[in-house]
């Protein structure tokens, strides 16, 4: 992150975007300490799940309240930038060593230190043989 704020999003995690000069992304506070970055297609894919399901649980309406508390869509400029505020950077404990990462739908932000934290330690991996047999072996319905 540059002092200005700004992130070039590394061009791996820019081909998750759609194409064009014109993109548009949302950023979110994690439900971690990390930021979300979402296309604007795949956060209007979520408001039409949340539109779908009814106005009137008030589990669901403080669940979205608290998504879009801190949210902020931009536009990457022609470098590929995004900009941070102080509040999100301040939640996310992020300094100008940033780590990116990238899942199926969206990109995390993470502080290095933060996300390494949050990872299985080296000596307890085997633990994770049962957790992807859990979710990986089991067949895809959509």
């Amino acid at each position: 992150m540059d002092p200005k704020g700004r992130i070039l999003l590394p061009a791996k995690l820019k081909s998750m975007m759609p194409n064009g000069t014109d993109i548009k992304i949302v950023l979110q506070l994690g439900f971690k300490k990390c930021l979300n970055i979402l296309t604007a297609q795949e956060w209007a894919a979520i408001q039409k799940r949340f539109r779908e399901s009814g106005n009137y649980n008030s589990q669901k309406q403080q669940l979205f309240r608290d998504m879009t508390f801190g949210m902020e869509e931009q536009t990457l400029d022609a470098q590929g930038r995004f900009s941070l505020n102080k509040f999100q950077t301040d939640y996310a404990g992020l300094g100008s060593d940033v780590l990116l990462f990238g899942m199926s739908n969206k990109i995390e932000i993470w502080n290095k230190e933060t996300f390494m934290q949050t990872l299985t330690p080296l000596n307890d991996r085997e633990s994770l043989e049962a957790l992807a047999e859990a979710f990986l072996d089991q067949p895809f319905t959509p």
